[in-house]
C-alpha cells in the first residue's frame, strides 16, 4: 500500500507513470531460437531411452525461454505501434490516510465500483483485483478488533471467576493444588475464549456488510467510445476498464466521482496500457454535442 496525500489531480500524476513501449524484439534471434529448438527436439526424439537427455533438455529450455521472451517483446512492440503506452501498477496502490483507494476502477459493464469487507463485486475489473486486496481487510478491521477484545475479556474473566469460586489452592495435596490451578487456568481460558468468540460473532454478525461504493457519473464521449471499440477490435487486451479519481469513500453510500479526466486502461495479460484519457460530459452536453433537437424529437 502506498499512502499519499497531495493536492491536485492524481489522474495527472498517474499519467507520469506511463512509458513508451520498448523496441526489444529481435526477429533474427527469434527465428534462430525457433530453428534450433526444432533441431534439438528432432535430435531428442532419436535418442534411446538409455541416453542421457540432461544437456539437451537444458538447451531446449533455453530456446523455449528465448522464444517466449521474443514473442512477448514482439507483442509489446506491436501494441506500442498503435500509440498505446505502458502504465505501471503504482497508481492502483495509492491509498488515502484512511487506507482507502484514491483511484477507482470501473469495468465497461457497470458504473458502480463496489468493495466490501468480503471482497470486490463481480463487476470489479479482474486484472486489478489483487492491487485492492488490502481494502477488504481494512473494512473488516473494526470487527476483527471487536473479536479480539471479547476474546481477551472473557479469556481473562472466566479463569478469574473459577479461581474465586472454586479456590483450587484449598486442595489437600500439592498435586491436587497444582492440578486444580492449571485446570482453572487453561479450562477457563478455553471456555472464556469460546464465550468471547460467540458473543463477538453475535454482535458483529449482521446482514449489513461494510461496503464502500463509487459511482461513475457523467457520460463517456463518443470519441472515446470509438477509441475503446478500436482497442477491443485489435484483440490485444483481455480486459479494458476505466480508472477515475475519488476524493472520498463513504460506507454504504454512493459518492460521485469527480469529473477529472478518467483513464481508459487495457490489460494484455502481463501489462497495463493507457488507451486514452477523456473529459466526462453531462447528459445535457452529450445530447447537445451528438443530437439535434427537431420538432420530431432528437435526431443523431
Amino acid at each position: 500500500m502506498n499512502t499519499i496525500t497531495m493536492p491536485g489531480s492524481l489522474i495527472k500524476k498517474a499519467l507520469t507513470h506511463t512509458k513508451t513501449a520498448p523496441k526489444d524484439y529481435q526477429q533474427e534471434k527469434h527465428q534462430d531460437a525457433q530453428k534450433r529448438l526444432e533441431i534439438l527436439q528432432k535430435a531428442k526424439s532419436e535418442l534411446l531411452p538409455v541416453d542421457d537427455t540432461l544437456e539437451i533438455d537444458g538447451e531446449i529450455r533455453l530456446c523455449e525461454q528465448t522464444i517466449s521472451t521474443q514473442k512477448d517483446a514482439q507483442k509489446t512492440e506491436e501494441i506500442g505501434s498503435y500509440g498505446y503506452q505502458i502504465l505501471d501498477k503504482t497508481p492502483f496502490t495509492w491509498r488515502n490516510e484512511n487506507g482507502l483507494p484514491h483511484l477507482a476502477p470501473f469495468s465497461l459493464t457497470s458504473n458502480i465500483c463496489t468493495i466490501t469487507e468480503r471482497g470486490v463485486s463481480a463487476s470489479f475489473p479482474k486484472s486489478v483485483t489483487k492491487y485492492y486486496e488490502d481494502v477488504p481487510r481494512k473494512l473488516a478491521a473494526p470487527k476483527s478488533k471487536a473479536l479480539l477484545f471479547f476474546l481477551g475479556v472473557f479469556a481473562t474473566l472466566v479463569p478469574t471467576l473459577l479461581f474465586t469460586y472454586i479456590q483450587p489452592w484449598n486442595n489437600h495435596t500439592f498435586e491436587d493444588k497444582v492440578g486444580g490451578i492449571l485446570g482453572c487456568l487453561f479450562g477457563g481460558i478455553i471456555v472464556g475464549g469460546i464465550i468471547g468468540a460467540v458473543i463477538a460473532a453475535f454482535l458483529t454478525e449482521d446482514s449489513k456488510i461494510v461496503t464502500i461504493e463509487a459511482r461513475f457519473s457523467g457520460i463517456v464521449p463518443a470519441k472515446t467510445k470509438v477509441e475503446i471499440k478500436k482497442a477491443q477490435e485489435l484483440k490485444f487486451f483481455e480486459e479494458i476498464f476505466l480508472l477515475a479519481e475519488t476524493t472520498q469513500w463513504d460506507v454504504k453510500m454512493v459518492r460521485p466521482i469527480p469529473k477529472d479526466d478518467p483513464l481508459v486502461i487495457g490489460y494484455d495479460g502481463a501489462r497495463f496500457w493507457l488507451i486514452t484519457t477523456f473529459d466526462m460530459t453531462s447528459l445535457e452536453k452529450h445530447v447537445a454535442d451528438n443530437y439535434a433537437v427537431t420538432a420530431d424529437g432528437f435526431t443523431p
